[in-house]
C-alpha cells in the first residue's frame, strides 16, 4: 500500500540538488543525485521507505511511508521544503493518497454515478418519445 507524500522546494530556481535525508539521521540518504532530476510525469512512485526528487515546475521530494523530517542539501547548503500535493506519475496516473488527490476521486466516483444516470434518463426519454409519437399517429393527433 503506497503512503506517497511529497515536498516541494519553495525556493525558486534551484540548479544544484545533491541529497535528500531524514532529519534526524544524515546518515542513511533517501535520494542522492547521479544522473540529475528526471521530470515528475517520467517516474514511477517510489519503491517502500524511498524518495525520488522530481521536477515539475518545481523540486519535488516524493517519499512512500517515511514519515520522519526531511532535508534536501545542494551545494552544501539545505534546500527548504513545504508539504505539496504530489505531482501525477507516468505508469498509473497516480497521486498522493493525501490532501487534494481525493478531490480526483471523488470525481472520478461522481463521474461512475452520474453517466449511467444520464444514460438511464436519455434511455427513457427516447421510450417516452416513442410512445408519445405512436399514441399521437394511432388517435389521429
Amino acid at each position: 500500500m503506497n503512503l506517497l507524500s511529497c515536498l516541494r522546494s519553495a525556493a525558486p530556481n534551484i540548479s544544484q540538488l545533491d541529497v535528500l535525508y531524514l532529519s534526524d539521521n544524515d546518515e542513511v540518504n533517501l535520494w542522492q543525485k547521479k544522473d540529475g532530476s528526471p521530470p515528475c510525469s517520467s517516474i514511477s512512485a517510489p519503491p517502500l521507505s524511498r524518495c525520488l526528487v522530481c521536477l515539475q515546475e518545481a523540486v519535488y521530494a516524493v517519499c512512500n511511508n517515511v514519515t520522519s523530517a526531511l532535508t534536501m542539501e545542494g551545494g552544501g547548503a539545505p534546500i527548504p521544503l513545504t508539504e505539496s500535493e504530489c505531482p501525477v506519475f507516468m505508469e498509473t496516473g497516480e497521486v498522493s493518497t493525501s490532501g487534494g488527490s481525493q478531490d480526483h476521486r471523488l470525481w472520478f466516483l461522481l463521474l461512475i454515478i452520474i453517466i449511467p444516470i444520464i444514460i438511464i434518463i436519455s434511455a427513457a426519454w427516447q421510450q417516452w418519445k416513442r410512445r408519445g409519437t405512436f399514441s399521437r399517429c394511432r388517435f389521429g393527433l
